[in-house]
């Protein structure tokens, strides 16, 4: 386990650079630039973590990393096993900060969902992410090490990511294009594009932003959670700046631009938006936007007033999903023993540690 005492604030972490840029790195430490690229492979395509692990490069240079950088700038604190195959993962980061990242095993494929806010400023109301208020974003390589701490702890290949743990990804857009980067070059981690989501709760131009990078492999999935703007005001805030009409004009504007596929993510809340009229509203915008729809059975958190539906009410609410010939998918939250929801272990830890 890395001490907290062992992550210099003022050492740069590696896993933020690209080989050009590992490059300039070892030129200012007297090494040939071609360096960089032997680095980047060790780094990133290796996963290591320890500086003995590396066999081709000078002891001198190996000195000046180990004293002025670091591999990982993050501290790992705990991880919990569940029986359903999740893995929640709690880490601390060089200031102190509690950030979660959760392994999802699911038919042997194994996904990462990746934290890249410290908190959250969009306040919807069934998450815990945004129950401690915000505090920052998370820079490129907290990112990164995420899943290099992963892999290095379950020792077994990653197949997909997705931004989909604590913050909005498009608040955070330069840290997050980069990571994208690192983690779909060859050089880097090698995730095809494919296999990499990004998830937004509906910021327009972030969402425009995003399109104009041409990253149209990279998944885009919105969280809408409602169909209605009423509600969608009371449970996910940010609808009151960008409400349903301008959302759904931006994705298919970006559709017709980029032919960008999307997914809308849809979390069912007993007697909030799970009658037969939010699955017919529904139906409507997804076909509008030309989108498939995930359900998601909520995962109760603390201080929320939410429930789960029932079982047979949500197959109705998909039912009627299929009788408009909306593609979608029903998923059990995963992780409900662990406290797998959104910031929850964080926000145990985080209140554990002012008691």
């Amino acid at each position: 386990m890395i001490s907290q005492k062992q992550i210099p604030a003022k050492r740069i972490c590696l896993r933020s650079l690209d080989p050009g840029e590992l490059g300039q790195l070892a030129v200012s430490f007297g090494e040939p630039v071609y360096r960089g690229s032997q680095l980047a492979r060790w780094i990133y395509s290796e996963n290591i973590f320890s500086w003995d692990q590396i066999k081709n490069l000078p002891k001198t240079f190996l000195t000046r990393l180990r004293e002025e950088t670091v591999l990982s700038n993050l501290e790992f604190v705990d991880s919990s096993g569940s029986k359903d195959t999740s893995i929640k993962f709690l880490f601390r980061t060089k200031d102190g900060h509690f950030l979660e990242t959760v392994l999802i095993r699911k038919n042997d494929r194994n996904t990462v969902c990746l934290s890249t806010q410290l908190g959250c400023k969009m306040s919807c109301s069934f998450c815990a992410s945004s129950k401690e208020g915000f505090i920052r974003n998370l820079e490129t390589s907290e990112i990164v090490c995420q899943l290099a701490e992963v892999r290095h702890r379950i020792e077994e290949p990653v197949h997909n990511l997705v931004y989909m743990g604590m913050g909005e990804p498009l608040e955070n857009f330069d840290a997050v294009m980069k990571s994208i980067e690192i983690f779909n070059a060859d050089w880097g981690y090698a995730i095809g594009a494919r296999h990499i989501t990004v998830s937004t709760v509906g910021l327009a131009p972030g969402i425009e932003k995003f399109s104009e990078k041409k990253l149209r492999q990279v998944r885009l999935s919105i969280s809408i959670h409602s169909p209605f703007d009423k509600v969608r005001n009371e449970i996910v805030p940010v609808n009151r700046k960008y409400p349903l009409k301008t959302l759904i004009g931006t994705l298919k504007n970006e559709r017709r631009k980029f032919g960008r596929e999307y997914t809308f993510e849809y979390t069912l809340l007993k007697g909030v938006n799970d009658r037969d009229e939010d699955a017919e509203e529904l139906s409507k915008l997804a076909k509008d936007a030309g989108a498939k729809v995930n359900l998601i059975a909520y995962n109760p958190i603390e201080d929320a007033p939410f429930e789960r539906p029932e079982l047979a009410q949500m197959r109705k609410f998909r039912q009627i999903l299929d009788q408009h010939h909306v593609r979608n998918t029903l998923r059990i939250s995963s992780g409900l023993d662990i406290n797998a929801a959104c910031g929850q272990l964080r926000l145990h830890r985080e209140r554990e540690v002012r008691l």
